[in-house]
């Protein structure tokens, strides 16, 4: 503006002629302005230029303390998502370590106890069959299969929890122990039986016996003597002949009471006892009827007469039986305790012995084995997981208290509760755990893996915290 005056003064001292060709000049680019604006697609437009970018860091700048929270919550989180790692490592390598709380050790356990098992009733089966020890044989065989099958039972239905197997196979074992101790008793009276001094007394008691039936049969010959004349003799005089046969069978009496008896013949004496006993009490009974002095020779008294005969009669044949009976008992005794038997019961009690032992064994590494578990430390885990549990709440502490900030409140918040979702999921396995269950971990796994996936969504939105803020790697080196 301060050159018009001069352009102007200028432009007055122009010659006409100069002066028309500025004014035609001028008119020309008056007309090629007019054309240019008259028609815009003649003409290309420039290209804008963009403006220059602008940094992350201005667009959501923080304030210095702001910075400072952040920072100090992602150093924090860093350390404490270590300390996680070191918990997990050190929590799965003592529940690896649970070796013998694992249910995979009880089934080999049982496994093994059923294997061990069939020798035990093989040599059971194996044992002298012999006479006199076949049915001890046989007593033991039968506990040994039964407690083979209760074991086979277990091993193949046990499972966490299960009681009534194990209760099944301590009540064969209890039974099993029981017929181990009878079958011993047994084996000492066989022993005792079956040795020189048994086979002295039981000879010597044989001999008595066979004095004792010559008397007896003498007697029974004399009174069947008796029988034959009953008819023609006068009641006085078979009155006293009966007398005479019960002085006689007093003898008999006597000498069956003072049997040398031993105690594999203590049952056979007992027989002849009683047989004899009996036998004189009728006796006795049909002597008093005739040993009245009156005349028997009434109808009533007859009958009477006719009766206690036949009663006697009775007794006799009785006592035959019972003489009988004894004499094939002691013809088993005789021949139980030969010197062949006492061979027989010598190698039976040898296969009793190692047949005990392998069972005595068997039982003794059974017993210890559930005494202990298995070798599984109840109170040592559960105590090992309240030191865990311990330790994991000084880290949930821990991601409770950092630093709280606008931007990282959701952050913060789903840190926060995957640290008490896993928090939780540890006391209730510790307040529920117990051993062979491998169910028992499976919510505590649940709840470990939904917290992982927190954890990582956290470490992702921290890391676009970092970048967003342009954070750098220094600051972070606390």
């Amino acid at each position: 503006m301060n050159n018009l005056p001069s352009i102007s003064s200028r432009f007055s001292r122009w010659s006409p002629r100069r002066k028309l060709l500025a004014a035609g000049a001028l008119l020309a680019a008056l007309l090629i302005i007019a054309a240019a604006c008259s028609d815009d697609e003649a003409i290309p437009q420039p290209t804008p230029i963009p403006p220059s970018p602008i940094p992350a860091s201005e667009l959501a700048r923080l304030s210095p303390s702001a910075r400072e929270a952040l920072i100090q919550f992602v150093v924090g989180h860093r350390g404490i998502t270590g300390d996680w790692e070191q918990f997990h490592l050190d929590f799965d390598l003592w529940r690896e370590g649970l070796v013998a709380c694992d249910a995979s050790s009880v089934t080999v356990s049982l496994l093994g106890f059923a294997s061990d098992f069939a020798p035990i009733t093989e040599a059971a089966r194996g044992l002298p069959r012999s006479v006199d020890v076949r049915g001890l044989s046989d007593e033991l065989t039968a506990a040994a299969v039964a407690e083979e099958k209760t074991l086979r039972e277990l091993r193949d239905g046990w499972s966490p929890g299960a009681t009534s197997l194990f209760e099944a196979v301590d009540l064969q074992r209890s039974a099993s122990a029981d017929v181990r101790k009878r079958v011993a008793d047994r084996i000492l009276d066989l022993v005792e039986q079956t040795s020189s001094e048994s086979r002295a007394l039981v000879d010597g008691f044989a001999d008595a016996t066979s004095s004792l039936n010559r008397k007896w049969d003498s007697f029974h010959a004399d009174y069947e003597g008796l029988r034959a004349e009953q008819p023609t003799l006068k009641p006085s005089v078979l009155g006293a002949r009966l007398s005479g046969l019960v002085s006689q069978f007093s003898d008999v009496a006597q000498d069956a009471r003072a049997l040398p008896t031993t105690p594999s013949t203590r049952s056979i004496a007992k027989i002849l006892v009683d047989a004899v006993e009996q036998e004189d009490l009728v006796l006795r009974k049909l002597r008093g009827i005739f040993s009245r002095t009156e005349d028997l020779s009434g109808e009533g008294e007859s009958i009477s007469s006719t009766l206690a005969f036949d009663e006697f009669d009775i007794a006799l044949v009785n006592g035959n039986a019972a003489r009988r009976e004894a004499a094939e008992q002691l013809a088993d005794v005789v021949e139980g305790s030969s010197s062949e038997n006492e061979m027989a019961v010598a190698q039976f009690s040898d296969g009793y012995d190692q047949l005990v032992s392998a069972w005595s064994a068997f039982d003794q590494q059974y017993e210890a084995w559930r005494r202990d578990e298995g070798g599984c430390d109840r109170a040592g885990a559960t105590q090992a997981l309240s030191q865990f549990t311990v330790q994991f709440s000084g880290l949930a502490t821990r991601v409770r208290v950092l630093p709280r900030l606008e931007i990282l409140q959701s952050l913060g918040e789903v840190f926060v509760e995957a640290a008490e979702r896993e928090e939780q999921a540890l006391r209730n396995l510790r307040t529920t755990w117990r051993p062979f269950d491998s169910e028992v971990y499976g919510s505590f796994d649940q709840e470990r893996s939904t917290a992982g996936q927190f954890r990582r969504q956290v470490a992702a939105g921290l890391n676009e915290l970092i970048t967003q803020h342009d954070i750098s790697g220094g600051e972070l080196a606390r």
